[in-house]
Parts: structure tokens; sequence; C-alpha cells
């Protein structure tokens, strides 16, 4: 008898790998970077008010003419050292001698034509101004004298300024010079004895600043 063999062939099973991807997962790694501009402080101003007594010598009469108190209000660039100011001085009585002998007065009035401009360069000032300077009231021996209302100098006074080193622009502190007082127009009969008399160079100025 003949036996009957079944057949046997296996069932193989496929073995093909499934293989997941491996691609890595790249973050972005561009750095972000801050600007980094400077920061240049901008060109700041200080204000200060000053109030301003002082003196002025006129040479050619030998006589002091106090001055104010008046103000001075500047604006000074922190970083350049240039500043401008307005000047306001009242008007002051003047005693003097004429011609050596007669005793007088007059009202004098020192008006300036524009700003003072200047410079505060290592904790020392260097100023100028330009200065009508009025007379009016003159009286010799008490009695008036005929003196227009309009007599004052023919061109305005230059009159430079200048500190000693540490000079504080916060506090204050004293400025000197000296000035050329121009011939007077404009005062009537007497103009050209006031001239003779006053005008000239060589006259003093010394004024203090100190902070309100």
């Amino acid at each position: 008898t003949t036996p009957t063999t079944e057949p046997t062939t296996p069932t193989t099973q496929p073995t093909t790998p499934t293989t997941q991807p491996t691609t890595p997962t790249t973050q972005p790694t561009t750095p972000t970077t801050q600007p980094t501009t400077p920061t240049t402080p901008p060109s700041g101003g200080i204000s200060v008010t000053y109030t301003i007594p002082g003196k002025t010598l006129i040479k050619g009469l030998n006589a002091t003419l106090p001055l104010g108190p008046g103000t001075l209000k500047a604006k000074l660039d922190a970083q350049s050292g240039k500043f401008d100011a307005q000047l306001s001085l009242p008007k002051s009585k003047l005693s003097f001698r004429l011609l050596g002998l007669l005793p007088a007065t007059a009202d004098v009035r020192l008006d300036p034509v524009s700003d003072v401009s200047g410079t505060l360069q290592s904790g020392a000032v260097k100023a100028s101004s330009k200065i009508d300077v009025q007379l009016s009231d003159l009286r010799i021996f008490g009695l008036p004298v005929p003196v227009s209302h309009a007599c004052h100098t023919a061109k305005p006074a230059q009159v430079d300024l200048a500190s000693a080193p540490g000079f504080d622009p916060l506090k204050g502190g004293k400025l000197t010079g000296k000035y050329t007082l121009p011939s007077f127009a404009d005062c009537g009969l007497f103009t050209p004895l006031i001239s003779g008399l006053a005008s000239g160079p060589g006259n003093t100025i010394e004024v203090n600043l100190a902070r309100k």
C-alpha cells in the first residue's frame, strides 16, 4: 500500500523589516542679536537765573557807578560750553565832581542791545555784550541841567567780561573786565562837555553772579 504523504511546504512569513525614518528634526539656531546702537545724550541746556549786583568805574569822571541788583537769565549748552543770556539792570545814580570841583549827579542806565554771549571752558567764563549807556537827570549843586532824555552813547559800548578758573555755573561767581565808553550824542548843548569828560578807554567793571 503506497502511503499518502501530505505536502509539507512551509509557510514562510515575510521578514522584511519595517524601518522607521530617523531623519533628525533640527531646530533653527539663528541667534537673535539685539541692536547695540549707542545712546548719545542729547545736547541739553542748563537754564539758570542769577542776581547781578556790581559796579563800574568811569575813568574820565573818576567815579564809580553802582550796578543793580539786576538779573541775568542764562542758558548753557552743557556739551559745547556756549551760553546766551539776557541781562536786565535798573537805572543807577552816579555821583561825581564835574571838572573835579563841582558836585554833580546823574541817572545812568546800561541797556543791553544784544544778548550776553560767551563760553564756559575749563572752569572759566568769557562773555561779551553790547551796551547802550543812557544818561538823564543831570544835576550840578542839586540844580537840574537841561539834558535831553535821549542822551546816550553814539554807539553801544563793547563790554567783555571774564572769570577766574573755578567758576561754578550752578552757584555763580565774579566777572571782571575793561571797556571803552564811546562818545555821547543827543544830549543837547551839553553833548560836547559830557563826551569830553566821560568818554574814553580804561573803564573797569565788576559783577557778582549769585544763583537765585
